[in-house]
């Protein structure tokens, strides 16, 4: 990753710059399929290949709040500040625009239902967390992920970004959020967990009536992941009343010798 990918950006990626850098969405499921189209529009790089679409990013100075949305609504679900922008055009322009625009051209994404962009929108945040990894600490992450002893290494070993996500949220469903910050917080990565805490809020990874089972079954495992570094002598879980499938995954956290797990509504 060396710079932003958008004509006549100078933008590039530096040690202690507050910019952000964004790969352009994976054509996986329809979701996303729908999302990059919209994307390589507004940064007017359709004819790009494969290839160079994977390996381009996104700068966040081309959004509006500065961040990229996961909301079809938000007028940062797609980049819309560019040096070729008319200067009279407001956010709010942009915005109706992005409103007429969304719906002229991606009548399809209404069709969707809500566990498919929320998946998106889950694996969308894992893998922009992993992006941030050189690729040695990318490296250590696999075998972290490893030593819960979940994936095996002959399949973790040659994984790129893209299998270490579909392989975290295809075992881990709604706990895969956990498990990767927890994983951060392991390698002294704070910076990256709090950042990772902050997009899986916003993400609103929706549990199903199933998942308090597999979210005790994370704490578990999370218990057995920390016991050689941590005394973890205590498991104090309460089910929250209003854990159903109408609840939101909050996160894991390991405090002190508990593990707590919270969820918000």
């Amino acid at each position: 990753m060396s710079g932003c990918c958008v004509v006549g950006c100078q933008n590039r990626y530096a040690h202690g710059l507050a910019l952000k850098f964004y790969r352009i969405p994976r054509a996986k499921g329809p979701f996303n399929t729908n999302r990059r189209k919209l994307w390589l529009q507004a940064i007017k790089r359709v004819g790009w290949t494969e290839e160079t679409i994977n390996n381009a990013r996104v700068c966040s100075a081309h959004f509006i709040s500065g961040e990229v949305s996961m909301d079809i609504d938000s007028p940062d679900f797609v980049p819309s500040v560019f040096a070729y922008t008319a200067q009279r055009e407001d956010p709010q322009s942009k915005l109706d625009g992005f409103h007429c625009k969304r719906r002229r051209d991606e009548s399809t994404m209404s069709k969707l239902s809500k566990q498919d962009a929320v998946d998106a929108a889950l694996k969308e945040v894992l893998r922009n967390t992993l992006d941030n990894f050189t690729g040695a600490d990318f490296r250590r992450f696999k075998h972290h992920l490893r030593d819960l002893g979940q994936i095996p290494w002959r399949q973790l070993g040659n994984a790129n970004t893209d299998d270490t996500v579909d392989l975290l949220v295809q075992l881990y469903t709604s706990g895969a959020g956990g498990i990767m910050l927890s994983i951060l917080q392991k390698m002294n990565h704070n910076q990256l967990a709090k950042d990772l805490e902050r997009d899986l809020g916003k993400c609103n990874y929706v549990c199903y009536d199933d998942t308090w089972g597999a979210f005790l079954e994370q704490l578990r495992r999370l218990a057995f992941y920390y016991s050689s570094t941590l005394e973890v002598s205590t498991m104090v879980v309460a089910k929250p009343d209003r854990f159903s499938k109408h609840s939101y995954f909050g996160r894991t956290i390991i405090e002190g010798t508990s593990i707590v797990g919270t969820t918000t509504s």
